[in-house]
């Protein structure tokens, strides 16, 4: 992580707890993320924001509303917390003209990310190697739905609907 300015972090980082190093960076996190923290983990973080380690930011309208959109695109509407948008909004209201990084081991997550030109960096995983983009179709009838669908039943056959790739582009290391 070092030679980067600026560090946010989901849950992963305060669940797996990581101490961030801040003589090279400012390290940033959001409200929805400590909401979502339990246990030892809130502790943690609740530690490393009262010493000035962490800082708690909430991100701005217009960056929540690009991912958001994107999510859309991407079919991964629906499938990502509070918590992992309002870090992709950080990272990328963030990202105008410093170099940044989200701290994240969701796939989900680091997919959008890519998608958004975002650099993630996992903790316990290796992180991705291809960004997808999502559809949800019907295994009985075949029926592929547009947008992001709910993974229901299909209202054409009443199978149980699922999600697959619908495309992928490989990604550089480190996203």
């Amino acid at each position: 992580m070092r030679g980067l300015r600026d560090l946010v972090l989901d849950a992963t980082a305060f669940i797996q707890g990581v101490i961030p190093n801040t003589e090279d960076s400012q390290v940033f996190t959001t409200p929805q993320v400590l909401k979502e923290l339990k246990g030892f983990a809130k502790v943690r973080a609740g530690e490393l924001v009262d010493s000035g380690l962490v800082r708690v930011v909430e991100p701005g309208r217009e960056a929540w509303r690009r991912v958001e959109g994107l999510l859309n695109k991407l079919g991964e509407g629906g499938r990502l917390t509070e918590a992992d948008v309002s870090v992709l909004a950080l990272t990328l209201q963030l990202s105008r003209g410093a170099e940044v990084a989200l701290v994240s081991d969701d796939y989900g997550v680091q997919n959008v990310a890519a998608h958004l030109g975002l650099r993630s960096l996992g903790l316990a995983t290796p992180g991705i190697k291809y960004r997808y983009t999502w559809e949800v179709y019907c295994p009985g009838c075949r029926k592929v739905f547009k947008g992001d669908s709910e993974l229901g039943l299909c209202p054409i056959c009443g199978t149980q609907l699922r999600r697959r790739p619908s495309g992928r582009t490989r990604v550089g290391p480190g996203v």
